[in-house]
């Protein structure tokens, strides 16, 4: 596998247009799930134009395309094409800020993570207990644990 990656390091950057689940998961902070996630985003939403596009696909976020550091680029390539697979694709969310102690349950499911189940307990929680103080107290809604907060980044607000 290491002469893979280096002669994967020779050919210059990989285009995520045209790259394999398994030449996806070679670069620096993938791994096969994360690849196979990028593969079906891709094909459910076509071709990147920006490396950055990338972050829209599930588990994938600034720091792992930071963590790419010019070793990906989105060219004009085909997309390699994916054997089917058994589970569904789930649904990219792009979105604004939103508000913990004000957002509708609609606006909830917004946030990366979040389930229509979730943001009914969200809900409940800042109907029993009171407002969110920080979007880390979140945590508190079974469910909802630091990773998820933390996929959320700066769309989570508490004003």
């Amino acid at each position: 596998m290491m002469l893979w990656l280096l002669a994967l390091s020779w050919a210059g950057p990989l285009d995520l247009n045209a790259a394999t689940v398994e030449e996806l998961a070679a670069l620096p902070g993938m791994g096969p799930i994360k690849a196979r996630a990028l593969a079906e985003w891709r094909e459910a939403y076509g071709p990147c134009t920006s490396v950055a596009d990338a972050e829209a696909a599930p588990g994938i976020g600034p720091a792992t395309v930071r963590g790419w550091n010019g070793a990906a680029t989105c060219g004009e390539g085909t997309p390699a094409p994916l054997e089917p697979t058994a589970h569904p694709i789930p649904p990219i969310r792009r979105s604004s800020q939103v508000d913990l102690n004000r957002a509708s349950a609609e606006e909830l499911r917004l946030l990366p993570g979040m389930t229509a189940e979730r943001a009914d307990d969200l809900i409940r929680s800042r109907e029993r207990d009171g407002d969110f103080a920080r979007c880390d107290d979140a945590v508190r809604v079974h469910g909802i644990g630091p990773a998820t907060v933390a996929a959320w980044g700066d769309r989570c607000v508490t004003p």
